[in-house]
């Protein structure tokens, strides 16, 4: 992307990149928060332990299916 540009600076290229890399970061951190137990049905539990628990989910609108691994305070609340 910037290897081209003989006009800007390698300082100016590293900085560029490392502002990038941060915007791109706090977007995979807002797409990640949106992910949640909320957005998917539960088919069934898989298997429960002192700390976590796993279960097979369905996402919402969708037929895919797949495992998530809760969290602790997630399996204190089912019980």
């Amino acid at each position: 992307m910037f290897a081209a540009d003989t006009a800007m600076s390698d300082e100016r290229k590293q900085r560029r990149l490392i502002a990038l890399g941060k915007k791109q970061g706090a977007f995979l951190c807002l797409k990640w928060a949106e992910m949640g137990l909320t957005n998917f049905r539960t088919v069934n539990v898989a298997g429960k332990s002192t700390f976590s628990g796993v279960r097979v989910v369905q996402k919402v609108g969708t037929s895919g299916i797949t495992t998530m691994k809760t969290s602790k305070e997630d399996v204190l609340k089912e019980d």
